[in-house]
């Protein structure tokens, strides 16, 4: 679960600057960039989804997961959702609607409006369905080059100036909406990388000192005082014979909190 977890985290930020990448090499293309931004908010939306229960599950559940790591455990964890998650992420896929599928949860892949609501923040639709009218057969994709003189229709490709003004248009529109997205996604995967290396460090993936320096001071601590509540928890299971994560409390102002522990776990004691 943890080395899927990194996985994952790595994957996204591949992804995502992969898709920015193409996004700053649209040329003024208007087409090249409202193509590059949908696949990049898809993208985000897809990492986002899998990753914001991640970081505070195996935070909240630190000691026992470690001590389980280590062979010395009285409690033993689940984590299906998570683990489903995960899976769901790397292997999840377009499949016909009557398909017999192993598992739907984890192998079927959602709509995007599944992912995208992730954000629970509505111009991320409306940002959406912008370049989804550009990129489809659909009235937007056209106006570029018709205009009308009078009373006759003009088709011109000379769109060039008329293309980098839509694209500022939406940058303009949008452009906090899109930061946005992109901090849920880099804290999601930074927190992440830095609690999985919590587990092992010798096997911890290359990029951790670049994590430990990107951190935000509010995220590292947060995941500290998960991490350490989590041995709390598992003294606590050893007395009273029973073991669950309670959901964490809200984030402090100004913090990009990434989800809630996966309350799905349960343990049980030998």
């Amino acid at each position: 679960m943890i080395s899927r977890a990194e996985v994952v985290a790595l994957t996204s930020a591949f992804k995502a600057a992969r898709w920015i990448e193409a996004l700053f090499s649209s040329s003024g293309n208007y087409y090249s960039f409202t193509s590059s931004l949908r696949g990049l908010i898809e993208s985000i939306a897809d990492s986002v989804y899998t990753l914001r229960y991640a970081p505070l599950t195996l935070a909240t559940d630190h000691c026992a997961i470690y001590k389980q790591l280590c062979g010395d455990s009285r409690v033993l964890t689940t984590h299906k959702p998570l683990e489903d998650s995960l899976l769901h992420f790397i292997q999840a896929t377009k499949y016909p609607p009557k398909a017999d599928v192993p598992d739907p949860t984890v192998f079927r892949a959602k709509t995007i409006r599944h992912y995208l609501e992730t954000f629970g923040d509505e111009r991320v639709l409306a940002l959406y369905g912008i370049l989804c009218g550009v990129v489809h057969p659909a009235y937007e994709s056209t106006q570029i080059f018709l205009f009308s003189q009078q009373d006759d229709a003009i088709v011109c490709s000379d769109s060039d100036q008329l293309e980098l003004v839509l694209a500022d248009a939406i940058y303009e529109s949008f452009s906090e909406t899109i930061t946005a997205m992109g901090a849920s996604l880099f804290n999601a995967i930074l927190s992440t990388l830095w609690i999985a290396a919590q587990f092992d460090s010798k096997s911890a993936s290359s990029l951790l000192p670049v994590v430990e320096s990107a951190l935000l001071p509010e995220l590292k601590a947060e995941n500290e005082r998960h991490i350490a509540t989590s041995g709390q928890l598992y003294a606590r299971a050893l007395e009273t014979g029973s073991y669950g994560t309670q959901n964490s409390d809200p984030p402090a102002p100004g913090t990009q909190q990434i989800g809630q522990p996966d309350v799905a776990s349960r343990c049980q004691l030998p």
